[in-house]
């Protein structure tokens, strides 16, 4: 698979302008720390350290990206029949997207 991909990007360099940087922000990376009591500091870090990271990639000249994260949270599966807990979710995650700001 390595030679595959090799020879792919030998063919065809990858410059910034051809390329699309992907950062995911997954249910998990939210989900699982949900019932803790107090995530205020794991989550700014959390968050201090996507922004970071794009931070980087713009000064190693990266000018391509895509955000992506997953359908709203409150409208999962496992939090549709919990409307005040689906409620606080949603403000859970807003107030983490913020700290991107």
């Amino acid at each position: 698979m390595a030679k595959i991909v090799q020879s792919a990007y030998t063919k065809s360099p990858r410059t910034s302008h051809s390329t699309l940087n992907s950062i995911w922000v997954g249910i998990n990376d939210i989900g699982l720390t949900y019932g803790w009591r107090n995530t205020g500091q794991v989550d700014a870090t959390i968050m201090q350290q996507y922004k970071s990271l794009i931070v980087s990639l713009i000064a190693n000249g990266e000018t391509q990206f895509m955000l992506m994260n997953v359908p709203p949270i409150e409208r999962s599966p496992m939090w549709t029949n919990t409307t005040i807990m689906s409620k606080n979710i949603k403000r859970h995650v807003e107030s983490k997207i913020e700290l991107l700001g």
